[in-house]
């Protein structure tokens, strides 16, 4: 997005060219506008920190924001991982193939975080050509949630408990986000960390006898 309120000449920006890394642009740009219920989704304007937001050499990076909006989709029976025991994927394994789709909750909502942006973009500036909001394809996420979820119970809805002890087995334990069984509209990584530290010290405890 190009702001199309600024001149340059008269513009005095705190910063020379060069501060515009990716790395600066993450830590000391970034808004955020948290989820709430009233709106359920994440927002974050900032300076890209992705590969995939370069700007032609042509546009003055300095006036340059980005703006993302994060939503969720709702936990369904429907959408899961299944795997096919009479087709094996190159390491010999089940081939796991992907059940999902958006419900109409989501995809109400997902119209409405697109509207929401839509109006925050066009307060701010203009757009650089080819930059106007836009849905990414399903299966863009990097925060995938509940494809192996843990539970309080081995009821046939769960993959591990809440140490993220696989059922039924002793020694096999799992990290990672698939274990987080709510749906989120942010980064998860943190609470990620968070379970396997966790589950860590459950495993350690276990190994002293506790």
């Amino acid at each position: 997005m190009l702001s199309r309120n600024i001149k340059r000449k008269t513009l005095k920006i705190p910063f020379p060219f060069h501060f515009m890394t990716r790395l600066h642009s993450l830590y000391l740009l970034q808004v955020n506008i948290p989820f709430s219920k009233d709106h359920p989704y994440h927002c974050q304007i900032h300076r890209d920190a992705f590969k995939y937001g370069a700007v032609p050499p042509s546009v003055d990076d300095r006036l340059i924001v980005d703006l993302r909006w994060f939503g969720y989709a709702e936990a369904r029976y429907e959408n899961r991982v299944e795997f096919e025991t009479d087709v094996q994927d190159r390491f010999g394994m089940a081939q796991p193939t992907f059940h999902f789709q958006l419900s109409e909750d989501d995809a109400e909502r997902s119209h409405r975080m697109i509207d929401d942006m839509n109006k925050a973009a066009v307060a701010l500036g203009g757009f650089l050509p080819g930059s106007e909001p836009r849905f990414l394809p399903i299966g863009s996420s990097l925060n995938l949630t509940g494809s192996v979820r843990m539970g309080s119970s081995d009821n046939g809805e769960s993959v591990c408990d809440s140490h993220c002890k696989i059922w039924g087995q002793s020694n096999l334990w799992l990290g990672g986000n698939g274990v987080i069984d709510a749906t989120m509209a942010c980064n998860v990584t943190l609470t990620s960390v968070a379970l396997a530290i966790r589950s860590a010290r459950k495993i350690l405890s276990l190994a002293d006898g506790q």
